[in-house]
């Protein structure tokens, strides 16, 4: 199984704020759609409900705000988190959004290294699960049901509770 890039949402109206986080989160993050207004982020994940594992939302926008954004994504997937990233970080903005569902909320300006260590953190974290699930598939796929024609016989495995159990059937059992 090809590791894949754990996937980004950018919910971000400023352009020049959008072209630096897609260049820098570009780079531990397969960004998947830039958007600028609620109504897009919304409709994008209306259309792409799994489409994302790290959502990053602006809480001022063109059109609408990240609090829209965060209720949108309250079904969201266990994997699936919300950042918020906004300059308006202070009380009582800080706590709406963390309950609403946003997983961490980090100033812009003032909270940028936290940001990007967190950002850090979700795409090991992304790359750690995918490493442990294709190694269970291989682990399965190789234990469960591998039969292998040999000399005429049929060796037989399948995992059970941990255990591996063989069976082998050979026509020359009974010879000598």
């Amino acid at each position: 199984m090809k590791a894949t890039r754990a996937r980004l949402l950018l919910v971000e109206d400023h352009p020049r704020i959008q072209k630096e986080l897609t260049a820098v989160l570009g780079q531990q993050f397969e960004v998947v759609a830039v958007v600028a207004t609620a109504s897009e982020a919304m409709a994008w994940l209306q259309a792409n409900p799994q489409g994302w594992d790290l959502a990053v939302v602006d809480i001022f926008l063109k059109q609408g705000n990240g609090y829209e954004v965060l209720r949108r994504c309250a079904t969201r997937q266990p994997h699936q988190a919300v950042v918020v990233l906004s300059n308006y970080t202070r009380e009582p903005a800080r706590s709406s959004a963390l309950a609403q569902g946003a997983a961490a909320v980090f100033d812009k300006s003032m909270e940028m290294e936290e940001f990007l260590a967190y950002c850090t953190g979700r795409a090991a974290h992304q790359a750690a699960d995918q490493a442990t699930a294709a190694l269970q598939k291989a682990s399965t796929s190789a234990a469960q049901q591998v039969t292998t024609c040999r000399q005429g016989g049929v060796v037989a495995a399948s995992k059970k509770n941990s255990h591996l159990a063989v069976a082998v059937s050979s026509p020359w059992k009974d010879v000598v």
